[in-house]
């Protein structure tokens, strides 16, 4: 068997299946002024942690992005709009993220729906991510702050 030639390894977190596209991207998509445009795509990861995504998307030749959500569907799929507010050509892309505080809370919720009552450990993790002195169960599992890692 020939050995792996790749100078590092395959990325963790995959983007894939991005919907709409038209003959594989060699087409552009149409829409009309107004429109809200719904970008679907797979996002997935290996291991536990919980993703975030957002869509990016521009006029053709500006420079600033604007930014949209993504929201996840199950299954991997995700989802996000794009309002077009101008006639010409427009591009989009796909940024995900692995969230941090997100996993964390996730963790925590398990272990607390499991009966598990000696949390000590899990909450020092918290206070450093939230970068306080101390965290209650209660309070990590209000808050919803995300993070992009």
């Amino acid at each position: 068997m020939p050995k792996p030639t790749a100078k590092k390894p395959p990325p963790r977190r995959r983007i894939q299946g991005v919907w709409p596209q038209t003959d594989c991207g060699r087409y552009p998509t149409k829409a009309i002024v107004g429109d809200r445009v719904p970008i679907w795509a797979t996002i997935f990861r290996d291991g536990h942690e919980v993703l975030g995504a957002a869509l990016k998307y521009r006029p053709k030749g500006s420079r600033k992005w604007r930014q949209a959500p993504m929201h996840e569907f199950g299954n991997d799929r995700w989802m996000g709009h794009v309002d077009i507010d101008a006639c010409g050509r427009w591009e989009y892309t796909i940024e995900s993220w692995v969230d941090r505080l997100a996993s964390w809370r996730w963790e925590i919720r398990r272990k607390v729906e499991g009966g598990q009552s000696d949390l000590t450990s899990e909450l020092a993790e918290g206070a450093l991510l939230y970068g306080v002195e101390s965290l209650s169960v209660k309070e990590a599992l209000a808050d919803e702050l995300g993070d992009r890692h």
